[in-house]
């Protein structure tokens, strides 16, 4: 159980380090302008005035959209050289992240902390756990489909 204990804080550290980072103004992966991104890096916003956007979605056979076929969303380099900062290769072990190891050890707190109660007080959060993302569910659907203009566009 502490291997799997071990996998899921790793998962949970890399949500606090997406939880995290979210709440920058401008979030950082919308954008191929930061220090991590590579020259092949398509934003996932893009401008639809732009020339790159129209000859892309044109449904005509003679589009070219073979031009993007190397290129790596911003989200995906955001997860792989921000978050993981994935080296070149198994010779180049790369960087210790202190980032993510801080955010483990606040993971492993955190479990820490639901264990000590004991299971009686870890059973009642399991009812807030479990009916809260119905809920969540429940307020953001009828919230999409009362907006004016955006509940067209689809859900």
């Amino acid at each position: 159980t502490f291997l799997l204990s071990t996998y899921y804080n790793v998962i949970m550290s890399w949500a606090l380090f997406y939880f995290i980072s979210s709440f920058s103004y401008t979030l950082p992966w919308e954008h191929c302008n930061n220090e991590w991104n590579t020259p092949q890096c398509k934003p996932i916003k893009e401008d639809i005035n732009s020339t790159e956007y129209k000859h892309v979605t044109n449904l005509e056979p003679t589009a070219n959209v073979e031009e993007f076929d190397n290129s790596h969303s911003s989200t995906q380099e955001f997860y792989d050289r921000r978050i993981l900062n994935i080296s070149s290769g198994i010779d180049d072990m790369g960087d210790f992240n202190l980032e993510l190891f801080g955010l483990l050890l606040v993971a492993w707190i955190l479990v820490y902390f639901c264990i000590w109660k004991g299971v009686k007080a870890t059973g009642k959060v399991v009812y807030f756990t479990v009916t809260i993302p119905y809920l969540l569910l429940i307020i953001f659907t009828i919230r999409g489909v009362s907006r004016r203009r955006q509940g067209t566009q689809g859900i």
